[in-house]
């Protein structure tokens, strides 16, 4: 405990004190002071001092029971304790505390009273044991920070007046360990209230008077002073509130504010307004606060009318017939917001929205301007004149107000009572022609005018063609008025249309007040002439067959409806019809208007003329009496179709053998010959002829005319016979055609023909058997070679064999050149008629060809192929463990691509990131793909394994169709540590990667793809290690030859790349052009991405992304378009031409299966062909590659061999050897010459295959071979 003494009496003990302290001042460094305890006894523990020496103490602590030390510093809490102070009279000590240097800008706050009361002992110094007249306890906070040895440095002061001695005394000290406390934050907080003044509720009214209140708060952690109140709307500026405000006390301000309610109020529908509390703080600048209070002022807005009426030139109230009235209109506005823009309205006065005032203020009265009104007859009758006036004006907020008020004045009359009544008939017809036809609905008009000037009441209407007696027409009908009343119809009769017109009057009837009714009639006349008309509708249908064609012999049946479509009836209705024999046929004996009647059928039959006519049209005519006048008649025709003119001839000729009934023809046996004909088509036939050049027949006449389907054995033709001869026997049989031909009526003759076939025998001839053998000079040949076939044909039969003939139709892609005697050449088949091979013999023919430009089995040269891609898809629902699918292709079909999709994680736990896709390759057909996937997550997987297949073969309208060709697999098996690594394949030039497939088979693994041109990568990602088989097929950019030539595929790429940001899902697309189709992908993924799999829609390719991490992940994505067009140009390429020779003969034949052989000849640009495998070696010194070489014919070739890849340090496509050589026909080797670094990379063995370039003739061709 700290204590500081102060003596305050004796100018000794003064003395002494101060020498003491400057003593203990002079000993310590200037920033230091010493630590010592206090207690609440005197120093040394002597007795307190006599009398007044005044000693004050500084009490570390506050506790009053320790011996003090004289210590210079003490701690935040601590008291004062007061000594030896005379009570001669009461004594006030003031307190100070004031911060010094070094720490003279720290904020200081006391938490102990400024004053203390002391002098609590007698003035000897007796008093309580120890002396003490007072003590107060003191807590000091500060804002800032302390000296970083001494701690806060202070003054205190104490002043105590009265004391003998020094009324003020100092001391400066320091202060220590406590913690700085938080900077002072004064605050103030304000509440505003408003009250409304004489009624309870909560609105504001016009004129009453508000009261608001306030009340703050100090919020804060210093007291406040100065506490004002500001408010525009109340007219406050800074207004006292309260003078002090300590922390956390809230005090009401002694000011409220009244404020009366304006009509501006009532149009804003509020009263709002903000008050701003302002208050000092001690420090800083002043602290504010706002509030609002708001009380609503609602518009009550309202008007009232008050209207009058006055008569003019007298002033007996009583409106006369004419006097002229005066209206006088008075508004005011009762409600609390102004009204603008008032208005009268008044029905009777011709008063529609009339200005009145464009202004009413609250509680203003207004006149408007007046109205006249001179009084009618109509008014008299009525006894008065009554009539209601509207008043309304705009609210501020839009709105309207209105009040009605009416005004009467008696009416007298002046005048005699004068009825009358005026009537104005009218027809008018439905069609408007002012003419009345039967049936024809009229609608009758009345116009009633009261002409009198009294009211009439009620007005009827009669009129007897109309049915009409007293019908009421208007109740009421003013002096003046004009009324229209409910209209009549009448439908026109048959006897108004016999007497020609309809008149009729009807009359109006008023009644007066008083007196006997007015009347007043109208007629009118409309004419109703006769009008008779028939309609026919005449039809044809064909009989049996109903397929609306006529054809020969059909019966067709006609149907007749006629209707009476006149105004009168009609009699005695009759058809004719000339094409039909009809005439003045009875239909029907009465027909009335408007009825219909179906006639009596009539019948025909299609004839032959008919049928070369092409159609049967004809018209009938409808004929009927009306009453009057002359007949009516109508005409309809019907046309129907005859089957088109197809005239057909069949003959049947048949022959007998005359001697026996065996049926079989001996030598010297008379065969007869008979000769049947028949009309087979739909017309008739004449001039029928027969042909036949066994008997020198040539048109002979058969018969002059055979109608449809008729038969003859030609009456004018004798039967022909022939006598069986050797050559007849020879050839095993007779056989001999005959022809016939007809004319029919239009276009040119129809003819037939028919072989009669007699076996005739005359001993046995011996069996025939024909053996053809066909060769080619060459195997081999090129665009240019000519190709010599020899066909031989040998009969190794013992009979031998009559007519021989030998048939061989050359291949496509070829040219007829020459062939030997007997052989002749007509559209692309080469025919030779040997004649007789005699048993054991044999004949020998030779063609020869050459081979076209482009070699062509068939079809274009220069056309576009299409090849067709779909995808096809199979589900995988994984719960656990390791699931495998497989997808295939539809038959025909050719996988390129595939992918395993990751859809959704259901339920459980664990997400995409859980989910290892352990394979994703084609099946080992190549026609389907096969996914795997591991679920590592609690819940269940939904997956997809996609399938990209490609058609096999092109389509195309041509006779042939071209493969895909697809080579591989190249494959890598790799075992894998922690980290990125990269697989690279590489398909050879002109080809690109397809079915890009992994296996993993340890581990697992996240695999990304990317491709570009023949290139692919796989990249693999591990976390701890991995073992996996990684493989690519390679698409040729040409398809496989077919019938000599090939096509190129069209191919283009696209890319793009994604950012994915942490913890979402992304969608991409990659879109082929128009016409293309992606048949690969692939995907390039940042380490912690997960791809999901792609879609493979036909054109366009879906990529999925998620991003598990915390940041964002970029994907590089692309895919391989190919056109589903091929080029149009053809490639050449090898291809074979087949063709068979055959040979037939007249003779029995025992074994045709021998008849025919064919050659086949390879056909290639360059006419060459070529092991696919070469040979590296060393010939004289230099590096050479030996190639294997064939060719039918003698030719020269130029050869280069090309790197097919980036190898052994060469480029793909440097050329590694080249050679030129003059082949003759057969095989043989050629080796090539290898320099520089191309040798030594033969030499090194690191060059497994290599592109092959041979040019002969100007034809090239290019092929890849192996190299060993």
């Amino acid at each position: 405990m700290l204590v500081y003494e102060l003596a305050l009496s004796r100018a000794l003990s003064k003395l002494v004190v101060l020498v003491i302290l400057a003593i203990a001042t002079a000993l310590l460094p200037a920033a230091a002071v010493g630590q010592a305890s206090a207690a609440s006894a005197p120093p040394g523990g002597a007795s307190d001092p006599g009398g007044n020496n005044g000693t004050v103490k500084i009490v570390e602590d506050g506790d009053f029971d320790s011996i003090p030390n004289n210590d210079p510093h003490v701690g935040c809490t601590f008291s004062l304790e007061w000594y030896g102070f005379d009570k001669g009279a009461d004594i006030i000590s003031t307190v100070t505390f004031e911060m010094q240097a070094p720490t003279a800008s720290v904020g200081l706050t006391v938490d102990g009273p400024p004053t203390v009361f002391v002098g609590g002992d007698p003035a000897s110094g007796a008093g309580t044991p120890t002396g003490l007249d007072g003590r107060q306890a003191y807590t000091l906070s500060f804002d800032g920070p302390p000296h970083p040895i001494q701690g806060y440095h202070l003054k205190l002061t104490i002043e105590t007046p009265g004391s003998q001695g020094s009324d003020k005394k100092y001391k400066v000290f320091w202060v220590e360990g406590c913690d700085p406390v938080q900077p002072p934050t004064p605050g103030l907080s304000l509440e505003k209230s408003v009250t409304d003044s004489h009624d309870p509720g909560s609105d504001g009214q016009l004129g009453e008077t508000l009261t608001y209140a306030f009340s703050v708060t100090n919020t804060g952690n210093v007291p406040l002073t100065n506490v004002t109140i500001s408010d525009a709307k109340l007219g406050m500026s800074n207004v006292a509130c309260v003078a002090n405000l300590a922390v956390g006390e809230t005090k009401p301000c002694t000011t409220t504010k009244s404020y009366v309610v304006t009509a501006a109020d009532i149009a804003s529908g509020s009263v709002h307004n903000t008050a701003t509390g302002s208050a000092k703080p001690p420090t800083g600048p002043p602290v504010s606060d706002d509030d609002d209070a708001t009380i609503p002022t609602p518009s009550a807005p309202a008007i009232v009318l008050e209207k009058s009426v006055t008569d003019s030139p007298d002033p007996d109230s009583i409106g006369s017939l004419g006097e002229t009235l005066t209206y006088t209109f008075k508004v005011t506005n009762t409600g609390n917001v102004p009204l603008t823009n008032v208005k009268i309205d008044d029905a009777k006065l011709g008063l529609s929205n009339v200005a009145c005032v464009s202004t009413l203020a609250v509680g203003a009265t207004a006149t408007c301007p007046t109205v006249a009104y001179t009084v009618t007859a109509g008014d008299v009758a009525d006894g008065k004149v009554y009539n209601e006036a509207t008043a309304k004006g705009k609210t501020p907020s839009g709105g309207e107000v209105t009040d009605k008020d009416d005004a009467k004045i008696a009416t007298k009359k002046n005048t005699p009572d004068a009825p009358g009544i005026s009537l104005e008939k009218s027809v008018a017809d439905v069609d408007a022609d002012g003419v009345g036809s039967l049936g024809e609905v009229l609608t009758y008009t009345f116009t009633v005018t009261n002409t009198g000037n009294v009211v009439l009441a009620p007005v009827t209407i009669s009129d007897t063609k109309l049915a009409m007696t007293n019908v009421p027409c208007v109740a009421s009908l003013a002096v003046g008025a004009t009324a229209v009343c409910p209209t009549k119809i009448y439908p026109v009769s048959s006897a108004d249309i016999g007497a020609g017109s309809i008149h009729n009057i009807a009359i109006a009837t008023g009644t007066p007040p008083s007196g006997p009714g007015v009347t007043d009639d109208d007629d009118v006349t409309i004419q109703t002439p006769a009008k008779p008309r028939i309609h026919l509708e005449k039809s044809v249908a064909d009989g049996f067959d109903a397929d609306t064609i006529a054809g020969p012999g059909e019966v067709l049946t006609y149907t007749f409806v006629v209707t009476n479509t006149g105004n009168v009836p009609l009699t005695n209705v009759v058809i004719d019809d000339v094409k039909l024999g009809m005439s003045n046929v009875a239909c029907v004996a009465s027909l009335p208007v408007g009825a219909s009647a179906t006639c009596p059928t009539k019948s025909y039959t299609t004839t032959s003329g008919d049928v070369a006519a092409g159609s049967i049209h004809n018209t009938a005519s409808a004929t009927g009496t009306p009453p009057s006048g002359p007949s009516v008649t109508d005409d309809d025709d019907a046309t129907i179709c005859t089957a088109a003119a197809m005239p057909y001839i069949f003959l049947d000729k048949q022959v007998l053998d005359s001697s026996d009934t065996d049926s079989v023809g001996s030598l010297g046996e008379v065969l007869t010959y008979t000769f049947q004909v028949t009309n087979t088509g739909n017309v008739d036939l004449t001039d029928v002829t027969i042909g036949d050049p066994m008997f020198g027949l040539s048109n002979a006449p058969c018969v002059g005319f055979l109608a449809v389907g008729a038969t003859t054995s030609c009456p004018l033709l004798p039967a022909q016979s022939h006598t069986v001869t050797q050559a007849d026997v020879d050839h095993g049989s007779v056989d001999n055609t005959a022809t016939t031909s007809g004319t029919p009526p239009t276009g040119p003759k129809v003819t037939d023909d028919d072989t009669a076939n007699m076996p005739v025998t005359g001993g046995d001839p011996g069996d025939v058997d024909l053996v053809v053998d066909k060769s080619s000079n060459v195997s081999i040949a090129g665009p240019g070679d000519e190709v010599t076939y020899t066909i031989n044909v040998r009969n190794q039969g013992d009979g031998d064999a009559h007519g021989v003939v030998v048939t061989d139709t050359l291949p496509q892609g070829t040219t007829y050149v020459s062939s030997s005697a007997p052989c002749t050449y007509a559209s692309g088949t080469v025919s030779c008629n040997i004649g007789t091979i005699v048993a054991g013999d044999d004949q020998t023919v030779t063609i020869t060809v050459k081979v076209n430009a482009i070699a062509s089995g068939g079809g274009n040269t220069s056309h576009q192929h299409q090849l067709d891609y779909t995808k096809v898809e199979s589900h995988i629902s994984s719960f656990s463990g390791v699931t495998t699918s497989t997808t295939q292709c539809p038959s025909g079909y050719v996988a390129t691509d595939g992918s395993v999709r990751l859809d959704h994680v259901d339920q459980g736990t664990g997400g995409f990131e859980d989910v290892d896709v352990l394979t994703s390759a084609v099946t080992s057909d190549g026609k389907g793909w096969t996914g795997a996937i591991r679920n590592n997550t609690t819940g269940q997987v939904q997956a997809k394994v996609e399938v990209v297949c490609a058609s096999e073969r092109t389509v195309s309208g041509e006779d042939h169709s071209n493969p895909l060709v697809i080579t591989g697999p190249s494959a890598s098996t790799q075992t894998f540590g922690p980290g990125r690594r990269v697989v690279d394949l590489t398909c050879a030039a002109g080809s690109y990667p397809i079915q890009p497939s992994y296996v993993l088979t340890a581990g697992t693994a996240v695999v990304g793809t990317r491709g570009a041109g023949p290139a692919w990568q796989f990249i693999v990602d591990v976390d701890t290690s991995a073992t996996g088989t990684f493989s690519i097929h390679c698409l040729s950019s040409a398809v496989g030859a077919a019938s000599g030539h090939s096509h190129d595929l069209v191919f283009t790429e696209l890319s793009d790349t994604v950012t994915v940001p942490a913890g979402q899902t992304v969608e991409k697309r990659l879109t082929c052009p128009d016409g293309y189709k992606g048949i690969v992908a692939w995907a390039d993924i940042d380490p912690g991405l997960v791809s999901l799999g792609n879609d493979p829609q036909p054109i366009t390719r879906v990529f999925k992304f998620h991003n598990p991490t915390g940041g964002p992940l970029s994907a590089r994505f692309g895919l391989l378009c190919v056109s589903i067009r091929t080029n149009g140009a053809d490639n050449p390429g090898s291809s074979q031409i087949t063709n068979t020779a055959s040979a037939a003969t007249s003779s029995r034949d025992a074994n045709t299966g021998n008849n025919s052989d064919s050659a086949t000849v390879t056909v290639n640009p360059t006419g060459v062909t070529v092991t696919p495998r070469a040979t590296v070696g060393s010939n004289a010194g230099k590096t050479t590659v030996r190639l294997d070489l064939a060719t039918g014919s003698r030719r020269s070739v130029t050869l280069r061999l090309l790197a097919a890849g980036r190898v052994a340090g060469l480029r793909s496509g440097a050329v590694l050897a080249r050679g030129r050589a003059t082949l003759e026909a057969g095989s043989e080797s050629v080796r090539l010459v290898a320099r520089g670094a191309a040798a030594k990379a033969l030499r090194s063995g690191k060059i497994g295959k290599a592109t092959l370039v041979i040019v002969s003739k100007g034809q090239r061709e290019v092929m890849v071979i192996k190299l060993r």
